[in-house]
């Protein structure tokens, strides 16, 4: 009973965190990263130790960062990747590559290896789909013109992220040789075609049967199990194959909502899945990170924070700016795509998580990049508040 115990006091905990941010029109996920750090005061972490609890925690932290890259590949719209605009494909591409070659940059010139300079520049390179949506939603601005080009180039983002994931997930599985994981990157893309020709040959012959069986002749209980199966198949093939469980559980979400042909029953499907894993898993893991906060360790080179908190946002406006002059957007319009660009949120968050635990970033980097996360995402809808009363019609002129 007592590994009952932790799990009842973190969801329990989290969920009051989340009811408490929700109210406040703040993303549940800062709720649940406050729980994490509520539960590194002294009484807490003695009950939580004293329940051997920590391995428990970690154990449901990696079952949720699967869950999250199976959810992310379930909701990626390749239909709206592939009808991306021009000026989508340019923002994504612009507010990713510019704040990761300035943050590689910056901790190369500050002294620090490859290794931690890639994933800082990773990690400040994502932007937050999710989080734009719920703040654009609050303002009634999530079908606007600018808010079309934002979560479209989210969407873009959230592959270019997922890429830069599978580089990091290479890394911390290789050892600590920035060399030496250079040199194993080489047979990546064979590593990932093998799999590729794995993954076709059973999307195409067997998986379409089994689901089309099951989604015909059993209860929505078994067909959702038969899911849940198919894609920790697909993501423990990927560990197989080198490949991490991140990259084969984002990949197994691409597949199963290919092969969900009827689109009540996907969406249906989806939200399922989607409601189980943030009631459940994925809360374990923001609480993992709160846990792994060194607010100590933070106050001691706040300078630090503070140069990759610039870097950070200083890369994304610039990266948007300079992509003004090859579309039709106007100075105004591209500043305020610019904040929303640089909302932060888990693709970042599970990077900093994988360097972390791999031992490639120390304490007080890791707590830079999740407050950066955090701060980051705050500042949106301000921006977007004062921008909408002195031009009321700027998100769709």
């Amino acid at each position: 009973m007592e590994p009952l115990l932790v799990i009842t006091l973190c969801l329990g905990l989290a969920l009051i965190m989340a009811e408490i941010f929700n109210q406040f029109k703040i993303s549940i996920v800062i709720g649940f990263i406050v729980t994490g750090f509520i539960l590194t005061f002294e009484p807490l972490h003695n009950f939580i130790g004293s329940h051997m609890g920590f391995d428990l925690i970690y154990f449901f932290s990696n079952i949720g960062i699967v869950f999250l890259l199976f959810i992310t590949g379930l909701e990626v719209d390749l239909f709206e990747l592939r009808k991306s605009k021009y000026e989508e494909g340019l923002i994504a591409l612009f507010s990713a590559i510019v704040p990761f070659a300035m943050g590689f940059t910056v901790m190369r010139l500050m002294g620090y290896d490859g290794f931690v300079a890639f994933t800082v520049g990773a990690a400040l390179s994502i932007t937050s789909e999710g989080s734009k949506a719920i703040i654009l939603m609050e303002f009634n601005k999530l079908k606007s013109k600018l808010g079309t080009i934002m979560l479209g180039a989210a969407i873009l983002d959230d592959a270019l992220g997922v890429m830069f994931l599978s580089v990091i997930v290479v890394f911390a599985s290789r050892g600590f040789s920035f060399q030496t994981a250079l040199t194993e990157l080489q047979l990546l893309p064979l590593r990932v075609g093998l799999f590729i020709c794995l993954i076709v040959i059973l999307s195409k012959v067997l998986l379409p049967r089994m689901i089309k069986h099951y989604f015909a002749r059993h209860t929505q209980v078994s067909s959702l199990s038969l899911i849940i199966v198919l894609f920790l198949i697909i993501a423990s093939t990927s560990v197989y194959l080198g490949l991490g469980p991140i990259v084969g559980a984002f990949i197994a979400g691409i597949i199963v909502q290919r092969l969900i042909k009827d689109k009540k029953v996907k969406k249906k499907i989806i939200k399922e899945i989607r409601d189980f894993g943030f009631a459940i898993v994925i809360p374990f893991f923001f609480i993992n990170i709160g846990m792994n906060f060194d607010g100590e360790s933070l106050m001691q080179s706040p300078l630090f924070f503070l140069i990759i908190l610039c870097v950070g946002i200083i890369g994304n406006l610039f990266g948007l700016l300079l992509t003004k002059p090859f579309t039709k957007l106007s100075w105004i319009q591209t500043y305020i795509i610019g904040w929303g660009m640089n909302s932060r949120g888990a693709i970042e968050l599970i990077i900093a998580e994988v360097a972390r635990e791999a031992g490639i970033i120390t304490p007080s980097i890791y707590s830079s990049l999740v407050l950066v996360a955090i701060v980051s995402t705050f500042i949106f809808p301000f921006v977007l508040r004062t921008y909408l009363k002195k031009f009321p019609n700027v998100m769709d002129e």
